[in-house]
C-alpha cells in the first residue's frame, strides 16, 4: 500500500506515550502502536527508500523494526538518571554503507507529538573516520590561509 502520511491519531498516540510512557501502557496499547505508527512506517520506507535509491543507489531502507524503523523501546543500561522504558517519538534511518550504524551517511525522520526533524549526512564518525576528517580539514585551512 502507497504511503499516505502519519495520521492526527498517531501523533496523539505519541503524546499519550509520553504522558503514560509505562510498560503496562504499551502493551495495553501495542495494537495502536502497530497500526499507527509501524505499519505507515513500513510504507514510509519503502516508497522513500525507492526515492532515495536515485541519490545513492547504495541506500539500505529496510521496512522493519530494528531496521530503518528504530525500536521503541531504550536500553536502560546503568545511568544516573534512568529514562523512560519508551522513546515518545518515531526515528526512521536510511543509512549508505555496510553496516548499519549511526557512523554512515545517511537520511534521518524523527517524529515528535509537536514536530517532524528531517536530516541528512553523519550523525558520528568512528575515531579513524574522524581523525581522517580532522586532517583533511586542518589542510584545506592550510590552503585557504595561504
Amino acid at each position: 500500500m502507497p504511503f499516505s502520511g502519519f495520521s492526527e491519531r498517531a501523533i496523539r498516540f505519541l503524546g499519550e506515550l509520553s504522558q503514560n510512557n509505562e510498560r503496562a501502557w504499551f502493551e495495553a496499547h501495542r495494537d495502536e502502536y502497530e497500526s499507527l505508527l509501524v505499519e505507515p512506517a513500513k510504507e514510509f520506507v519503502v516508497e522513500l527508500g525507492s526515492l532515495l535509491r536515485g541519490l545513492d543507489p547504495k541506500i539500505h531502507a529496510i521496512p522493519r523494526v530494528r531496521g530503518s524503523i528504530k525500536a521503541m523501546e531504550q536500553l536502560r543500561g546503568f545511568r544516573k538518571n534512568p529514562r523512560p522504558p519508551y522513546k515518545d517519538h518515531l526515528d526512521v534511518w536510511f543509512w549508505s554503507g555496510t553496516r548499519r550504524m549511526w557512523d554512515n551517511a545517511g537520511f534521518f525522520l524523527r517524529l515528535t507529538p509537536t514536530r517532524l526533524i528531517l536530516a541528512g549526512g553523519m550523525i558520528e564518525f568512528q575515531k579513524d573516520a574522524l581523525a581522517r576528517y580532522r586532517e583533511r580539514a586542518v589542510e584545506h585551512r592550510e590552503r585557504v590561509e595561504r
